[in-house]
C-alpha cells in the first residue's frame, strides 16, 4: 500500500543507489531471486539502468517541486514563478554609461567619430564613446562612453577615467568635471585637476573671480567653494591647490588660443555626477524574492512601507536595490528614500521613482516635498593602524577598501541597530568597523584613532555610510 508523498519528500532528491535497492524490493516482493544476481548478471544489471534513468527524474522532480514555492525555486525557476505568479521580472543586468568630458589643448578641431574613442582606468576597464562630436581648439565636449561589459564591476569612482587608450594628440578625458563656463572678454584658460576630497556632494559651484588681470604670474584670483570658504591666488604660474578639497587649479595665458585674465571676469565649474547609467548585474535570488513580496503590500487600499519599496524597485529595477519609507504621521506625508547596489541611485532613477509612485498614493497622502529623495551619504573616517601576519601586506590596503565597500553595499538605509545608544538608534557601530577591519585575511590586531571615528555613528532614516580611508594605515 503507497503511503502519500510530503512536502519534504518531494524536495529531497533519492540517490541512485536508493532507487536501486526499492527497485530490487519492489522485485524480491514479487517472488524473483534478487539476492542471487551478482555484479553482471542480467537482472541486477537491468535494475542498475533503471535506478540511473530514475535518478536524472528524481532531480528533475525536486526542481519542479521547488520551482513551486518562492522559498524554495531558485534560477529559472525562481524567473518563472515570478513572472507568472507576482507579474515581477527579473531585472536583467546592464552597462554603465558615463558622461565623459574631452578636453582639447590644441589649436585645431578634432571630430570624433562614434564609437573610435576608447577611455580606461588604471585597473584597465574601458569604456566606448556611443556617439561622436568635435571639439574646438581649447573646448571642451562632453560625450556618453559605455562599459565593454555589463555589471556593477564598471562602476567606477570620481576621476578613475583618466585616459584614452585610442589617443589623439591634445586630447585628454576626464569623468569628474564639466565645462568651465566663462563669463567676460579675457581669453585665460582655468582647468580644475583632483578629486573633491569629500566627494561630489561636499562643494557645490566653485566661482574663480579675476581681480587684477594680466598673464599667468601677473593676474590674481579670488576663489568661492560652495560659498562659505574662499582662496586668494596670487600666483598663476603654477597650479594651486584648494586647501583641502583635494582639487587642483591650472591656468594658460600663454597657448596660441589663450590671452590674459581680464578684471572681474568669472569663472565657474561644479564637480559633478558624471553616471547617466549605473552598471548593474543580474538580480540575485534574494533580492528578487523581497520584490515579490514586497508585491503584497500594493494590494491594499493604502500603502506602507513593502508598497513603496514594490513601487519603487519596479520603477527602475536594478538600479533602486533599496528603499525606505518612513511616514509622518502629522501631515500625511511619507519619506521615501531610494538607494542603488553602491550608494546613490542617481538623478534618473529618482525621476522614474517619482513618475512611477506619485499616481499611486494613496488619497490624502503626499511625498515629502513632493519628491522621492536620493540617499544622503555621510562620510565616516576612520584612522589608525591594521597590523597584518608576515606575508599578508601586500594587497592589504585594497581588501581593506574592498571590505569596507562591501559592508556599506549590503547596508540597509539608515544602517543597523546601535545597541550602546537608544533602542532605536541606528547607524554604523565602532565594533562594526573594527570587525571589518579584522575581517581583512591575515589581520591580527587593528588600533584605531580614538577621534577617528570617535563612537558609533547615528544615522538617520536617509543616510548611508562612505567610509574616508586614507589615514588608515596598515602594519607588520
Amino acid at each position: 500500500m503507497s503511503t502519500a508523498l510530503t512536502l519534504a519528500d518531494l524536495l529531497t532528491a533519492l540517490t541512485k543507489d536508493q532507487l536501486q535497492q526499492l527497485l530490487l524490493d519492489a522485485l524480491a516482493a514479487q517472488g524473483f531471486p534478487v539476492t542471487a544476481w551478482q555484479s553482471g548478471n542480467p537482472g541486477r544489471t537491468l535494475s542498475e539502468a533503471e535506478a540511473t534513468a530514475l535518478e536524472q527524474l528524481a532531480l528533475s522532480q525536486v526542481m519542479i517541486a521547488r520551482g513551486g514555492y518562492l522559498d524554495t525555486a531558485t534560477g529559472a525557476w525562481l524567473t518563472y514563478l515570478a513572472q507568472q505568479v507576482y507579474a515581477v521580472d527579473r531585472a536583467e543586468p546592464q552597462a554603465a554609461i558615463y558622461n565623459l568630458t574631452l578636453r582639447n589643448t590644441g589649436t585645431s578641431p578634432q571630430t570624433i567619430a562614434a564609437l573610435s574613442r576608447v577611455a580606461t582606468t588604471l585597473a584597465g576597464l574601458q569604456f566606448r564613446n556611443t556617439i561622436g562630436g568635435t571639439i574646438q581648439p581649447h573646448g571642451a565636449l562632453a560625450l556618453p562612453f559605455k562599459a565593454a561589459q555589463t555589471g556593477t564591476g564598471y562602476n567606477v569612482g570620481l576621476a578613475d577615467i583618466h585616459t584614452l587608450a585610442t589617443a589623439l594628440a591634445g586630447v585628454s578625458v576626464t569623468n569628474l568635471y564639466g565645462e568651465v563656463t566663462h563669463v567676460g572678454t579675457g581669453l585665460a584658460l582655468i582647468a580644475p585637476a583632483g578629486t573633491p576630497a569629500g566627494g561630489i556632494t561636499s562643494l557645490n559651484v566653485v566661482t574663480v573671480t579675476v581681480t587684477l588681470g594680466g598673464n599667468t604670474g601677473t593676474a590674481t584670483l579670488s576663489v568661492d567653494v560652495a560659498g562659505d570658504t574662499t582662496y586668494t591666488i596670487s600666483n598663476t604660474a603654477v597650479p594651486y591647490l584648494l586647501g583641502t578639497t583635494g582639487m587642483t587649479l591650472y591656468f594658460d595665458t600663454t597657448s596660441a588660443e589663450a590671452g590674459p585674465f581680464v578684471l572681474d571676469d568669472v569663472y565657474t565649474f561644479t564637480p559633478r555626477d558624471p553616471t547617466i547609467t549605473a552598471g548593474t548585474d543580474t538580480e540575485t535570488d534574494a533580492d528578487l524574492r523581497e520584490r515579490c513580496r514586497n508585491k503584497w503590500g500594493t494590494l491594499g487600499a493604502g500603502a506602507n512601507a513593502d508598497a513603496y519599496a514594490s513601487w519603487a524597485k519596479a520603477s527602475d529595477p536594478g538600479v533602486i536595490t533599496r528603499v525606505s519609507a518612513v511616514p509622518n504621521n502629522g501631515t500625511g506625508e511619507v519619506t521615501v528614500t531610494i538607494a542603488g547596489a553602491t550608494g546613490q541611485a542617481g538623478t534618473a532613477a529618482v525621476a522614474k521613482a517619482n513618475a512611477y509612485i506619485t499616481p499611486r498614493l494613496p488619497q490624502c497622502v503626499r511625498l515629502t516635498d513632493d519628491t522621492v529623495s536620493d540617499v544622503e551619504l555621510v562620510s565616516i573616517s576612520v584612522a589608525g593602524t591594521v597590523y597584518f601576519r608576515t606575508g599578508y601586506l601586500d594587497g592589504a590596503v585594497v581588501a581593506l577598501r574592498s571590505a569596507f565597500q562591501a559592508y556599506a553595499n549590503g547596508l540597509a538605509i539608515g544602517g543597523e541597530e546601535l545597541s550602546s545608544l537608544d533602542s532605536d538608534a541606528k547607524g554604523v557601530a565602532l565594533d562594526r568597523i573594527i570587525a571589518i577591519c579584522m575581517s581583512v585575511p591575515g589581520a591580527i590586531n587593528v588600533a584605531l584613532n580614538p577621534a577617528y571615528p570617535p563612537g558609533d555613528t547615528v544615522l538617520t532614516a536617509s543616510q548611508l555610510p562612505t567610509f574616508a580611508l586614507d589615514s588608515l594605515a596598515v602594519s607588520l
